[in-house]
């Protein structure tokens, strides 16, 4: 299994693992995204993926021409939603019904090396841990003028590094690897959290507070630039509207210790029916 950046082709199975992918199509960007990071997880990996698209009423799915894309595997599913897009509902609602030993969150627009991927599994498998964040916290943006060149290769290895740059040294989400039944234990997404923003942090948190064994693999995240539209409910810093409020949520959690945290999530709504 050959786990470094040299460019080999592989193709690994990943049969433990589900990929859980939330996504609202609010740009032509997004979707290009969207489906671009669907083919790189099916170039190297045998795997399972549920992507769960969320539309609007009055709106159309944007994505389903997935169902018959023979190009790679995906589950493809439909949520009507209300007024915004509650990424730690969907995420919930496609973990209750994930039956592999570990599910990755995985966002639309952010790739990894392919050995980020297969070391994270590998350390749950094999190694006893229950999370696992595949990097460092570094985001390496590829502008859109390199997306031709990566849609064509499918590759960042041996990529123009030099023509990225770096957004952010602070990035908690992106892709992240659970243990399913631990995820399931902690409480899953904090569904208080609406819309966007802090849900990351607050998840991460969580689980090192509650005690999950973790690790941090030293490496970079890839984020595929994108448009953000000013009336997004998408964008990465959170719907206005709601920002202050998961703020709130967030210290709120911060502010607990192991046994007020234990009791807190034992009476959210949405873990109620979850089987450990």
């Amino acid at each position: 299994m050959e786990l470094g950046r040299k460019g080999r082709k592989m193709s690994v199975f990943l049969e433990d693992v589900t990929f859980v992918v939330p996504t609202r199509i609010d740009t032509i960007d997004r979707e290009k995204n969207t489906f671009l990071v669907l083919r790189y997880l099916n170039k190297f990996f045998k795997t399972n993926i549920i992507l769960l698209e969320a539309y609007k009423k009055g709106e159309k799915p944007k994505l389903e021409y997935l169902k018959d894309n023979k190009l790679f595997k995906c589950d493809y599913r439909t949520v009507e939603i209300g007024e915004y897009f509650h990424k730690a509902t969907l995420i919930n609602d496609m973990a209750k019904t994930v039956k592999t030993k570990i599910i990755a969150i995985q966002d639309t627009d952010v790739i990894l090396y392919p050995y980020q991927y297969i070391q994270a599994v590998k350390m749950i498998l094999e190694e006893g841990y229950k999370l696992i964040l595949p990097h460092d916290q570094r985001i390496l943006e590829i502008p859109k003028t390199l997306h031709r060149t990566l849609k064509r290769n499918l590759s960042v290895l041996n990529f123009p590094l030099e023509e990225c740059y770096f957004t952010s040294e602070m990035g908690k989400g992106g892709v992240v690897f659970f243990d399913t039944s631990s995820f399931k234990y902690i409480g899953m997404m904090n569904e208080n959290m609406k819309s966007l923003g802090g849900q990351d942090d607050e998840v991460l948190y969580r689980a090192i507070k509650l005690k999950l064994k973790y690790y941090i693999i030293n490496e970079l995240l890839f984020h595929l630039e994108h448009d953000r539209p000013p009336e997004s409910d998408c964008g990465c810093k959170g719907t206005p509207k709601f920002r202050n409020d998961n703020l709130d949520e967030l210290s709120k959690v911060r502010s607990m210790n192991y046994t007020e945290l234990i009791a807190y999530t034992d009476k959210w709504e949405w873990v109620q029916d979850v089987v450990l």
